[in-house]
C-alpha cells in the first residue's frame, strides 16, 4: 500500500507545483510608462485631432499579446468608445517620431502609415503607444489619470493600470 500511496503524492505535488508556477509567470509583469507628453486645450478647438504618443516598457519574463487599452478618468469612471467628451484610437508606432502633433501633419508626413492596430500586437520590451485623441467637452478637471491595457501572456488574459501622472491635456497653471 505504501508503494502505491508515495508516487501518488509525489504527482500530486508536481501537478500542484507546475500550476502554481504556470499562475506565476502568466501574471508576473507589468508595464511601465517611460515617457509621457499632455497638450494644451486649445490644440483640441473645433474637434481637432491630436496624435499623443507614448513609450511603454513591459517588464516581465517572456512576452505578451496586447489586447485593448481603456483610458480612466480622474473620477474613476472610463472612457467610453462614443457619446464621451474623449475619444481615443489607440495604435502601435514602429518609430518614435510621433510625440504630439495634430491629423493634419501626420497625414502630410506620411506618419499615419508607420500606425498599426494595438490589437494582436506582441511586445517583450519597449513600444511606442499613440493615441488617437479628440476631446469636445469642456471640464478639462477630470482629464484621463490612467490606462487599463489588456494583454494575453501564456495563453490566459491579463490587465494592468498604468498611471498617467500627466493626462492628456496639459493643466492651466503648467502651460
Amino acid at each position: 500500500m505504501k508503494k502505491k500511496v508515495a508516487p501518488l503524492i509525489i504527482i500530486f505535488a508536481l501537478i500542484v507545483g507546475l500550476g502554481f508556477g504556470f499562475n506565476f509567470f502568466s501574471k508576473n509583469g507589468d508595464f511601465i510608462l517611460t515617457s509621457a507628453i499632455s497638450v494644451d486645450q486649445s490644440h483640441f478647438e473645433n474637434g481637432n485631432k491630436m496624435y499623443l504618443g507614448y513609450t511603454l516598457k513591459w517588464e516581465g519574463i517572456g512576452s505578451v499579446i496586447l489586447e485593448k487599452v481603456e483610458f480612466i478618468r480622474d473620477d474613476r469612471s472610463i472612457v467610453a468608445k462614443v457619446d464621451d467628451d474623449f475619444q481615443i484610437e489607440s495604435y502601435i508606432a514602429e518609430t518614435n517620431t510621433i510625440g504630439s502633433m495634430d491629423e493634419e501633419s501626420v497625414r502630410d508626413q506620411g506618419l499615419d502609415e508607420e500606425l498599426s492596430p494595438l490589437k494582436g500586437k506582441k511586445v517583450d520590451d519597449n513600444f511606442r503607444l499613440v493615441l488617437g485623441a479628440t476631446f469636445n467637452g469642456e471640464d478639462t478637471k477630470n482629464d484621463i489619470s490612467m490606462m487599463r491595457i489588456t494583454y494575453k501572456k501564456l495563453g490566459m488574459t491579463h490587465y494592468r493600470e498604468v498611471p498617467m501622472d500627466s493626462g492628456i491635456i496639459m493643466d492651466e497653471e503648467n502651460s
